[in-house]
């Protein structure tokens, strides 16, 4: 797994899983910090009913209900990369070790023994164990990659504006950011289903 992060540049590129853990306890907070709004949305909204400005009202409630629904999502799927990144770093550390144990075994077999049959059939279990895992890596760096250009981004939503305008602005990229996170869930399912292949090859 240390070599899926090899060429990766310093600062967010370079984040370990505790960080990326961090980040995700940090938009959390966010969210927290937005729901916790919903109490003064309502009053602010009640209020201009009464005064009979219920249009401006109405956009008030609709847009803070469009960011809680848009911040809980991103949480989500946050949420579901780390810990499926997580599931590909275990996988990875499992068969990485269990390569270098199938090395140890080749190197100590100068000459071939027992069953012929067998001892056959394990050699190419072995050579077809390596291209998946070649097929893993590739792919697996590939994640860590976009892994790292999402933090990014998403660290980008955490500074406070300070203008409506500034807001809006914000959020539409927000969104889009989301949308993105959508389009790559297919990516990360097809990840998962090549770290599956790989991890029985460990007990052959």
């Amino acid at each position: 797994v240390s070599r899926a992060k090899k060429g990766h540049p310093s600062g967010l590129g370079s984040l370990s899983i505790v960080e990326r853990k961090a980040t995700l306890r940090q938009t959390s907070s966010i969210v927290q910090d937005i729901v916790s709004f919903e109490p003064m949305i309502q009053s602010v909204t009640s209020k201009a009913e009464d005064l009979q400005q219920a249009a401006p009202a109405s956009e008030i409630t609709c847009k803070y209900e469009n960011l809680s629904r848009t911040a809980k999502e991103l949480y989500e799927k946050q949420r579901e990369t780390v810990e499926g990144h997580q599931a590909f770093i275990d996988a990875g550390n499992d068969f990485s070790t269990w390569v270098r144990a199938a090395k140890e075994r080749l190197s100590k077999c100068e000459e071939p023994t027992g069953d012929k049959e067998s001892l056959a059939t394990k050699l190419n279990h072995l050579k077809s164990g390596i291209m998946k895992w070649t097929e893993y890596e590739d792919q697996y760096k590939e994640a860590v990659e976009w892994l790292s250009k999402t933090e990014e981004s998403v660290q980008s939503f955490n500074k406070l504006q300070s203008t409506l305008e500034a807001k809006r602005a914000t959020l539409e990229l927000f969104q889009d950011h989301l949308q993105t996170l959508f389009g790559w869930q297919q990516e990360l399912d097809n990840l998962n289903l090549k770290a599956q292949v790989c991890l029985p090859l460990i007990n052959f």
